[in-house]
């Protein structure tokens, strides 16, 4: 045809996939099938050859077009999930006395933050428990900033969160977890206030996150607005395409 008909954002890590893909919807279908099996079997023949990966397929609703086929061509039912991006107000307002100390994380601390994670998140679906080498991965390069919540000298909870964009730059709040014997202590509000306030010292203007349907009435009560809502379709990595029959066209070159 002479032109890009399609093109897809992948990240991977600890045992998880995520594919945003984007086909243009003029597409013959035949053609928009074929564009899309490209994508997804290109993921697949990334060197990744642990069946054992999550994959998620996120496609908003103004691609519901795409979320349909995605689906007829995997030819399965799945798992499918609402996500929610949240926008940050200013300020998220805290009252009353806290017994709780927020200290930055340090190299140390890997085990504790796994820990919460693992504590905080097993009761989902979609879970799958990370290692301290994990975490020590994660926030190696000091892109990721991260908070810790102490309580009687005990880790109970912890954020993390990076500056994203080109251009315009976001603060994107990547994980809140606050193990659930501690739930209900208001945790969470004072971990989110002072990743916050963090983010906002650096002359940050657009704070955000994801959030599953779950908490999205949690993030409202603290002073977030939904932004926008997607729908996640999760499945296997062995249910992907096996082979590439259809030529991909890469950038670069002379």
């Amino acid at each position: 045809m002479g032109r890009p008909t399609g093109f897809a954002f992948v990240w991977w890590r600890s045992g998880r996939i995520r594919i945003n893909p984007y086909i243009d919807p003029r597409l013959p279908k035949s053609i928009f099938i074929n564009a899309l099996e490209t994508v997804l079997s290109w993921t697949r023949l990334k060197g990744l050859e642990n069946d054992s990966y999550v994959v998620q397929v996120f496609a908003g609703p103004e691609y519901g077009y795409l979320h349909c086929v995605v689906q007829e061509v995997l030819r399965v039912g799945r798992s499918i999930h609402s996500t929610y991006i949240m926008l940050a107000l200013r300020r998220i307002r805290i009252s009353g006395e806290f017994v709780v100390e927020i200290i930055e994380y340090r190299p140390g601390l890997e085990e504790a933050v796994a820990g919460i994670y693992n504590d905080a998140f097993s009761q989902y679906p979609w879970f799958i428990p990370i290692s301290p080498a994990d975490v020590a991965s994660m926030y190696r390069s000091g892109r990721v900033k991260a908070l810790i919540a102490i309580m009687g000298g005990k880790p109970v909870g912890y954020v993390d969160f990076m500056t994203r964009g080109i251009g315009v730059k976001a603060g994107y709040i990547y994980t809140l977890a606050v193990k659930k014997e501690y739930r209900g202590m208001r945790i969470g509000r004072k971990l989110l206030a002072e990743a916050l306030r963090k983010l906002r010292e650096t002359g940050l203007e657009i704070v955000y996150l994801d959030a599953y349907p779950e908490v999205v009435d949690y993030y409202m009560r603290c002073g977030f607005k939904i932004l926008r809502r997607y729908i996640n379709i999760e499945y296997s990595i062995e249910q992907l395409p096996k082979t590439l029959n259809y030529m991909v066209v890469s950038g670069g070159g002379n």
